[in-house]
């Protein structure tokens, strides 16, 4: 991953610049000619390079293009914001949202600190929750399930908060107790009602003329939270897998990822 940022560098610097030479980049970030051929295939591993060199090429300025690349930082941290308000997000910096306004036309430059603030603020956004410990009655319908047994007002008041959404579900037994955690990119809605039909692996009582227990007939309470961005989903489901290693049914706490 460190070899594409930094080839990413040397793009941004050559459109700047208009192709320079090798020297001309090694110049630009304080380095020798070979160190760049070879960055290029491994990219630099400390983390003091990668912040002394974001500063170095804040500080050149680039003065014909500043404004442009200013705004695009700005467009793009506002893009994976999401839904989170202009006025939200000056509020958590502390600045007036005229001054924010400004950001994002390119007029004025944040400062370093403050689009790591941003960035920060976005990860303490990470988790939206969506329901927490709403009370289902699943039934099976046809071939899925349904949540609410044959209340299609309920149905599809759960429909209209899960379609469309991204993120982690929860499962809940009548006393409580998580009986599953799952996980979507693409739909909570489809997702949960899918998972209604699978088995209920945890050694719950069954009657002898019951020969398999599916999350359909143990679910009776249903957390859903949405995750933004959806790279960080699998390593927070992850995550909840550990903290419950002997009360679930999933059978595979998985492992954590490292790279996008």
């Amino acid at each position: 991953m460190t070899e594409r940022a930094f080839r990413g560098i040397l793009a941004f610097l050559s459109q700047l610049e208009e192709h320079p030479t090798q020297r001309r980049l090694a110049e630009l970030l304080d380095l020798n000619p070979a160190q760049i051929t070879n960055y290029q295939q491994t990219g630099p591993t400390r983390e003091g390079w990668w912040r002394k060199t974001a500063h170095r090429l804040y500080d050149l300025g680039f003065k014909d293009g500043q404004r442009e690349a200013t705004a695009r930082i700005m467009q793009t941290i506002g893009t994976t914001l999401g839904e989170i308000s202009r006025a939200q997000m000056a509020n958590a910096l502390g600045v007036t949202q005229a001054t924010l306004n400004n950001w994002f036309r390119g007029r004025v430059c944040p400062s370093a600190r403050n689009i790591a603030r941003l960035l920060e603020y976005k990860a303490a956004h990470m988790v939206h929750p969506i329901i927490e410990f709403e009370e289902i009655a699943p039934a099976p319908r046809r071939n899925s399930w349904t949540l609410h047994g044959t209340d299609a007002r309920k149905n599809r008041h759960l429909q209209h908060k899960l379609q469309k959404r991204k993120g982690l579900y929860i499962f809940y037994d009548s006393t409580g107790r998580v009986t599953y955690v799952g996980k979507t990119t693409r739909c909570l809605w489809n997702e949960v009602r899918q998972r209604l039909t699978a088995n209920a692996n945890r050694p719950f009582y069954r009657p002898r003329r019951i020969k398999r227990v599916v999350q359909g007939q143990v679910a009776r309470y249903l957390s859903a939270y949405e995750v933004s961005p959806a790279r960080a989903i699998h390593n927070l489901e992850v995550l909840m897998l550990r903290a419950f290693p002997n009360d679930l049914a999933n059978t595979n706490i998985g492992k954590f990822r490292v790279g996008l």
